[in-house]
């Protein structure tokens, strides 16, 4: 009887309601709030300033290049001229893996730096006319082909 007892009332709860479903939904599917827009894009500027400078992190590679899929993931439903430059930034932030394999110091040729400075500008429009939940998701996407590529070669 205990069992049985136990068994419902677990029941009841798994299909509670969850009544703020509807403002999470409202605030993800709403235009992003201009501070935290301008928060997160200086944060990547500064990680970018960080490399460059030849100061960076793994930390401030990892934000930049985040950023990078991220764009470039939003670009693939918005033009395809932002998706190029975003496959060139990508391709300078590989460029700059190589170069901290090399010399043990992230850094960037003259070219890498255009097509990077290029790439940021669009980023930046594209972070503060996306809502919440078009990053998230173009976050997600990014992170699964990451993964994917990792798979392959490794």
């Amino acid at each position: 009887m205990k069992t049985q007892h136990r068994r419902s009332s677990h029941a009841k709860r798994k299909y509670q309601a969850n009544f703020s479903v509807l403002s999470m939904l409202i605030v993800a599917n709403s235009p992003m709030p201009e501070d935290h827009a301008a928060e997160q894009i200086k944060i990547t500027m500064d990680a970018f300033e960080a490399l460059k400078s030849g100061h960076g992190t793994t930390k401030d590679y990892d934000r930049l290049a985040r950023a990078i899929n991220l764009c470039l993931v939003r670009a693939e439903s918005i033009d395809t001229l932002v998706v190029y430059a975003m496959k060139a930034a990508v391709s300078a932030m590989d460029s700059c893996s190589d170069i901290h394999a090399r010399h043990g110091r992230y850094g960037f040729t003259g070219i890498d730096l255009q097509s990077l400075e290029y790439a940021l500008e669009y980023y930046a429009e594209i972070f503060r006319l996306s809502t919440p939940r078009q990053l998230m998701d173009a976050d997600n996407i990014a992170f699964r082909e990451m993964r994917k590529q990792m798979r392959a070669a490794a």
